[in-house]
């Protein structure tokens, strides 16, 4: 039976169990190492046979459910287990999609120093609110997808578990972008640029600007990867996550 995992006793014996590939291993650590367990805004699932064995592990974080594990314990309890997320966006174990790990954040920071991605004089970057920060990056979607995505990200952001990023040139925003941190590596999230924005270097100059002193900083992705991460530096880790529904 798939159970919320309530404490980091019964989270420590998840992770322990997650060998099948180091992705799920380094995915749950990102959603867990720091926030514990069974908060507001992220709980750990999971489900072990009689003798002991892993068998099914989900992690719900803001308005995205992931599947940790590639083994399907009980498709029909998985089923019924999903079903409870139908408004979310469901994620699951395959061999389509990457997470990517940034390595060369000693070399990007030597290129910082002689320049080589500096901002213009007219660029500027800082941390911006949730509500800015959610209005620019929810553009077009439901009102309902809005509000859940600024409740999520304004308690992680007041937390401290989050910080948001705006780049501006000539005070307009013209990219912005979101980096977890906890005691040994960052990752990368919520990267948008606005479409008038697009192909002009700025996403570039954003993403350097907020990792490029991250001890080292992973990006969860698509199959489809960006150009422009590989431009900064992501390479591929591991295989791990397909959109499902």
């Amino acid at each position: 039976m798939i159970k919320l995992v309530e404490n980091i006793e019964e989270a420590a014996l998840v992770y322990k169990h997650l060998t099948c590939d180091k992705a799920p291993v380094l995915a749950a650590g990102m959603f867990t190492e720091g926030f514990g367990v069974n908060q507001d805004f992220l709980q750990l699932y999971s489900a072990f046979n009689d003798n002991g064995k892993l068998c099914a592990a989900f992690v719900k974080c803001n308005d995205r459910v992931f599947c940790l594990i590639n083994e399907l314990y009980n498709e029909d309890e998985i089923k019924l287990f999903l079903d409870g997320f139908a408004d979310f966006n469901i994620f699951i174990s395959s061999e389509y999609s990457y997470i990517m790990t940034r390595k060369d954040y000693q070399v990007c920071a030597l290129m910082s120093k002689h320049g080589n991605i500096s901002l213009n004089t007219s660029d500027k970057l800082s941390e911006i609110d949730s509500n800015t920060f959610t209005n620019i990056i929810m553009q077009g979607k439901t009102r309902e997808q809005l509000i859940r995505f600024l409740l999520n990200n304004s308690h992680l952001q007041r937390h401290g578990y989050i910080k948001n990023y705006a780049l501006k040139a000539n005070d307009e925003v013209v990219s912005i972008g979101s980096l977890y941190r906890n005691k040994t590596r960052s990752y990368l999230c919520n990267v948008f640029t606005p479409e008038q924005s697009r192909h002009k270097g700025y996403g570039s100059k954003l993403i350097n600007s907020i990792t490029v002193y991250a001890d080292e900083c992973h990006l969860i992705c698509t199959e489809n990867v960006s150009e422009l991460y590989k431009k900064c530096g992501f390479t591929i880790y591991a295989k791990w996550i397909e959109f499902l529904y």
